[in-house]
């Protein structure tokens, strides 16, 4: 936000997203003002918002913590029989010792059906530029024989999704961001 027309600029470097200049100068080198130099509706508007802030981060926390507590248990339960994590590990050891990537990371048997469709106009402002919105049905089959069937459960992961960015201004360099571990879970 410029200080002296209130309105806010966009530049090569900035935020896609506006973002307000608020001004403030309460907190200097020394840190926070102590509370004995605040009034006492000042005090009470701290310390109520303390109070707050660790009440609701508590009940965030019991909250994740109930609803996650019975997955982790069932599925700790669930793999019991399954074979150990030794034996599992045990299975990819002997495959990194052979040196072979072809064993390790076999090609796809066939290529997938990819499906496209154009991202949200909010998205395509963010990006500057034209976002599609790319998915395909994973050829991913777990090595360890043991592992295959478990892992060909999670339906959710069966499903790949990405991104096509192409800015406006021209080519950028590219990042590929592949996350999953957990967060189906």
């Amino acid at each position: 936000m410029s200080e002296m027309s209130g309105t806010f600029t966009a530049d090569a470097i900035g935020p896609p997203v506006p973002i307000p200049d608020v001004p403030g100068a309460d907190a200097g080198a020394e840190g926070l003002p102590s509370r004995s130099v605040l009034s006492a509706r000042q005090r009470i508007l701290v310390e109520s918002s303390a109070i707050a802030d660790v009440a609701l981060r508590t009940a965030v926390a019991s909250v994740l913590s109930a609803t996650v507590t019975p997955a982790v248990v069932a599925n700790a339960l669930r793999h019991v029989n399954e074979g150990s994590e030794r034996s599992n590990l045990n299975f990819y050891a002997e495959l990194a010792a052979a040196h072979d990537p072809a064993k390790s990371f076999p090609a796809p048997t066939e290529l997938p059906k990819v499906t496209s469709r154009p991202a949200s106009p909010l998205t395509e402002w963010v990006a500057r530029g034209t976002v599609d919105n790319i998915a395909f049905a994973s050829g991913f089959r777990a090595i360890n024989p043991t592992m295959r069937q478990r892992w060909s459960a999670l339906t959710a992961n069966n499903i790949v999704h990405a991104q096509h960015w192409r800015h406006r201004d021209g080519p950028r360099p590219t990042l590929c961001v592949i996350h999953g571990f957990m967060g189906s879970s």
